[in-house]
């Protein structure tokens, strides 16, 4: 059986080199709070559902029947529901019901009707789309832009540490209560739009991690390589 402190030095190790590992991926949210940067590269994106954070704030997500909290704005719209890429449903406050938190959706009867075309997110969260109407005098078609609701963000208090949960949501490690508005509301910056964050992760200071952790492991082993040939010694002598 492995000794508790090797198993974690190599549990170190992996961490660490898993950070450098998606150190380039979309959304990345490392488990190390020493090697996260506060404002992710953004790259250009053509989808106008993909945004930004403002520094230090997470879009608030159901997965797995729990509440996570990720950077990576990339959304989509599933079965009418607004979701990450990877399945969770985005909070929001539905323009029809602002005080409540609850997912971002367009219902089947909603969709039937409208016929949602060009759904975007605009800097101060609005979820929106165009839907058109014929003019019944005229016969003529028009577009009108609806608004779904607003997407909401969080900050957790100074200081407060977070554990990955999955490649691209994060929870905190303790039961605080974050902050939570909508951007530009005074409280939060906007959102920046038509972008994609690139992992949070400083590769300089992650393979930096990835030496230290990788040192720890090499002097562990050298001292358990020690003290079992101290015990074999001590063995042949009883011999």
């Amino acid at each position: 059986m492995i000794e508790p402190s090797l198993a974690a030095a190599l549990a170190r190790v992996a961490d660490r080199a898993n950070d450098v590992l998606h150190g380039y991926d979309w959304g990345f949210q490392s488990n190390g709070d020493d090697v996260r940067v506060r404002v992710p590269v953004a790259m250009p994106a053509a989808s106008g559902l993909s945004v930004a954070a403002p520094a230090d704030c997470y879009f608030m997500v159901r997965k797995d029947g729990k509440t996570v909290f990720t950077r990576d704005g990339a959304f989509r719209f599933d079965r009418g529901e607004l979701r990450t890429e990877d399945g969770g449903t985005v909070l929001g406050r539905m323009a029809a019901a602002p005080e409540a938190l609850s997912t971002l959706r367009i219902d089947a009867r909603e969709a039937a009707v409208r016929r949602p075309r060009d759904l975007r997110i605009d800097p101060d969260g609005s979820v929106s789309f165009n839907h058109f109407s014929i003019d019944p005098r005229s016969g003529q078609r028009r577009a009108q832009r609806f608004v779904l609701g607003r997407l909401v963000i969080a900050r957790f208090p100074a200081g407060t540490k977070t554990i990955a949960r999955g490649e691209h949501n994060v929870e905190p490690s303790t039961n605080v209560v974050p902050v939570v508005g909508t951007p530009g509301d005074g409280a939060f910056a906007l959102l920046r739009t038509h972008v994609r964050e690139l992992a949070g992760v400083d590769i300089e200071a992650g393979l930096r991690r990835l030496q230290e952790a990788y040192l720890s492991l090499e002097a562990l082993q050298a001292a358990y390589r020690g003290n079992a040939d101290l015990e074999k010694g001590a063995m042949d002598l009883v011999k």
